[in-house]
């Protein structure tokens, strides 16, 4: 009943898309997440003989030091969102954990911004090649139907700053033809945006997840 109330459906999964591309786990060296909730972190580990490891063995896991602490210390508001035993726990046994502090430049044209909101120390992503730029924004826009910055999610912990940091970072998507990645929009997989006096940002050129351009 769920997934005909959501329109969930069913599709590849990240390692089949990785095999799909003639890529292995092992290929991978670096996994950034922008934050711990498990719908965007659950596919760092993969049970293997009874445990949980990384499902990426070579890779370092990049995340704001401050989500991991708070991640970690999870209260009774925000425990849910969290999977220790199957996500937090591997990683950190793992010693491939790498927590940074505020923005980052990862070099070979990758930034991390943080972009608080969702999270306090949610971070988005720029992807910088050849005069093109593509933001994978996480969760500060999750769908192309949040564009207008007064739409904010109930599951964002701090929406005050989702309102803020979204109008400056689409401002900036805007003005500097960045494309933009939405994690979970059921139909855009991304596309550029520019101001509309009416909504504050509309969509140009939006990606269909049938790769089709809109």
């Amino acid at each position: 009943r769920l997934r005909e109330i959501y329109d969930l459906r069913e599709t590849p999964g990240l390692l089949a898309q990785l095999e799909e591309a003639g890529k292995t786990p092992e290929d991978v060296d670096r996994v950034i997440l922008t934050h711990l909730h498990q719908d965007h972190a659950g596919g760092s580990t993969v049970l293997d003989n009874g445990s949980f490891v990384p499902a990426f063995p070579n890779a370092t896991y990049t995340v704001q030091a401050g989500e991991w602490h708070d991640a970690s210390d999870a209260d009774g508001q925000t425990a849910n969102a969290y999977r220790r035993e199957e996500v937090l726990d591997p990683l950190e046994r793992s010693g491939r954990l790498d927590l940074v502090d505020g923005d980052q430049d990862m070099g070979n044209g990758i930034r991390l911004l943080v972009t608080p909101g969702h999270t306090r120390a949610h971070q988005s992503v720029l992807i910088e090649d050849s005069g093109d730029a593509l933001f994978f924004v996480g969760d500060l826009v999750p769908t192309a139907s949040h564009l207008k910055p007064i739409y904010v999610m109930a599951y964002d912990l701090y929406p005050r700053e989702t309102y803020v940091n979204k109008g400056l970072f689409l401002e900036r998507a805007a003005s500097e033809d960045w494309w933009v990645a939405w994690p979970h929009d059921p139909d855009l997989v991304c596309g550029k945006v520019v101001v509309d006096e009416k909504d504050g940002y509309a969509i140009v050129d939006g990606v269909s997840a049938m790769g089709e351009t809109e």
